[in-house]
C-alpha cells in the first residue's frame, strides 16, 4: 500500500522535524522553487511509493511563489510505464523525479568549481550565486534516504576543494546538521578513489542556521564563500551570521524567546521531550545535568556560544560541587557554634543531612524543601543561619 505524506514548511523546525524521521526507512523529497515544483514533486512522490511500496515524505516550501499550475491525469503513459519498468532504488526515485524535469542529485555551476555547496533543494539565492562566481558549483539534493553515494560523487567536481553543507535545522543534540552527516559518508565512501581519481578528499564544513538557504540573496551568498574559503580545516558556522542575514524564523524565534523566559528547573525538563534526554533521564534521574538543552536560546544551549560548549557543562558542575562544600561548611559552622539560634526540629534535619548529603535518599528536594522552611523561620538575625539559607538550593543531592 502506497503511502505518502506531505508536508508544507515554513520554518527551521518544520525542517528538522522532517529530517528527524529520515533513518526511519522512507524516501524523503523535497520541492523548494515553486508552486509547479511541488505539484510535480507531489506526484512523483506518489509515484515513488507505489513503484518501491515505501513511504515518501514530500516536503515542499508553504511560501512558494503563486501562479497557475499544470494538472496531470492519473493514467498518463509516461507514469504508466515508470510503473511497469525495471529501475529499483535510487535509480527509481531518478526516474520519477526525471517525468517532470528533475534530479535527486544535480550539480550545478562550473565543472572546475574550487567550492561546492551541498543543499537539500534548490534556491534562487544560491542558484544567482553559483551563476556570479565560476569558482563556486552547488550539488542540489532533492531526494534523501536512499542518498546515491554513486551520484553525490560523480556529480563532485574534482577541483573542489571545500564542500559546504549550507542547511537549515533546529533541535539537534550536536551543532551539526544532518544534511553534513550525509555529505560525510558520501566523502568517505569506498568508492572515492575510484570516481575521484584518489585524489585528496575536500574540508567539509558545515554551514547551518534557522535561516533557510533560499532566504539568502546572491550578495549574502557570497558573503558565506568568503568566510568558508578562510577555513582550512572542518569547521561549523552560522550563515546567517556571517551574512547578515535577519531572522525571519519568527516562529522559532518567538520559541526561543519563551524558551530564555524558563527557569533552570523548567528546561531541565525539556530534556525528557528529546528520546535520548530521556533515555538519560530514565538512568541517571535528578542527578542528570543538562549543560545545553536543546532550543534553548539562554546559557543553557545557544548554539555556538559558550553556554553550549562542554567547557561551560563542566564549569557549571564545577560551581555545584564549590557551592555545595560551602554549605557543608555553613552548616557545620552552625551546629557546632552554641551560640546559633536552632530549634531542636532544625538541629535534626541539619544533623541528618550533613551525615547523608551524599545519600540521594537523604539528600533529597523534599528535605531541602523542609529545612528550607525552617531556616527561613528562624534565620532572623544570625549571619551563619544567613549563609546556610543562601545555599539552601544545593541541599538536594543532583
Amino acid at each position: 500500500r502506497a503511502l505518502v505524506v506531505h508536508v508544507a514548511t515554513s520554518s527551521a523546525d518544520d525542517i528538522s522535524n522532517v529530517l528527524a524521521v529520515r533513518d526511519s526507512g522512507c524516501v524523503v523529497l523535497r520541492s523548494l522553487e515553486s508552486r509547479q515544483q511541488a505539484v510535480d514533486y507531489a506526484v512523483a512522490a506518489a509515484l515513488i511509493a507505489q513503484k518501491l511500496g515505501t513511504p515518501v515524505v514530500h516536503c515542499f516550501a508553504a511560501d512558494a511563489s503563486a501562479g497557475d499550475v499544470a494538472v496531470y491525469e492519473a493514467g498518463q503513459p509516461a507514469f504508466a510505464e515508470f510503473l511497469g519498468g525495471d529501475a529499483e532504488g535510487f535509480a527509481a526515485i531518478d526516474s520519477a523525479l526525471g517525468l517532470f524535469g528533475g534530479k535527486a542529485v544535480e550539480y550545478v555551476g562550473n565543472p572546475d568549481a574550487t567550492l561546492v555547496y551541498g543543499v537539500f533543494g534548490a534556491s534562487s539565492g544560491v542558484r544567482k550565486a553559483v551563476a556570479a562566481d565560476a569558482s563556486v558549483g552547488a550539488l542540489v539534493i532533492s531526494a534523501v534516504r536512499p542518498l546515491d553515494v554513486d551520484a553525490v560523487l560523480g556529480s563532485l567536481p574534482k577541483t573542489a576543494a571545500l564542500v559546504v553543507a549550507f542547511e537549515q535545522a533546529t533541535r539537534q543534540p550536536t551543532p551539526w546538521g544532518p544534511l553534513l552527516f550525509d555529505l560525510a559518508t558520501a566523502l568517505h565512501a569506498d568508492q572515492w578513489d575510484a570516481v575521484q581519481d584518489g585524489r585528496p578528499r575536500p574540508v567539509l564544513l558545515d554551514a547551518v542556521s534557522a535561516t533557510a538557504p533560499s532566504e539568502f540573496t546572491a550578495e549574502q551568498v557570497a558573503r558565506v564563500t568568503a568566510h568558508a574559503r578562510t577555513l582550512e580545516l572542518p569547521a561549523h558556522f552560522d550563515p546567517a551570521e556571517v551574512a547578515g542575514v535577519s531572522a525571519s524564523d519568527s516562529a522559532a524565534q518567538k520559541e526561543l524567546a519563551e524558551l530564555a523566559e524558563l527557569s533552570l528547573e523548567e528546561q531541565q525538563q525539556r530534556v525528557a521531550q528529546i528520546p535520548y534526554g530521556q533515555l538519560l533521564q530514565q538512568l541517571f534521574d535528578r542527578r542528570l545535568h543538562v549543560a545545553n538543552a536543546a532550543e534553548s536560546s539562554s546559557i543553557w544551549g545557544d548554539s555556538g556560544k559558550a553556554g553550549s560548549t562542554p567547557e561551560f557543562g563542566f564549569g557549571k558542575l564545577a560551581v555545584y560541587e564549590q557551592e555545595r562544600a560551602r554549605l557543608v561548611q555553613a552548616v557545620t559552622a552552625a551546629l557546632r557554634d552554641v551560640s546559633v539560634p536552632l530549634s531542636s526540629e532544625l538541629q535534626a534535619e541539619l544533623t541528618a543531612w550533613l551525615g547523608g548529603r551524599d545519600d540521594a535518599s537523604i539528600a533529597s528536594e523534599a528535605a531541602g524543601a523542609r529545612i528550607t522552611a525552617l531556616l527561613d523561620a528562624e534565620q532572623s538575625g544570625s549571619d551563619v543561619l544567613g549563609e546556610v539559607r543562601r545555599l539552601a538550593a544545593f541541599f538536594a543531592l543532583r
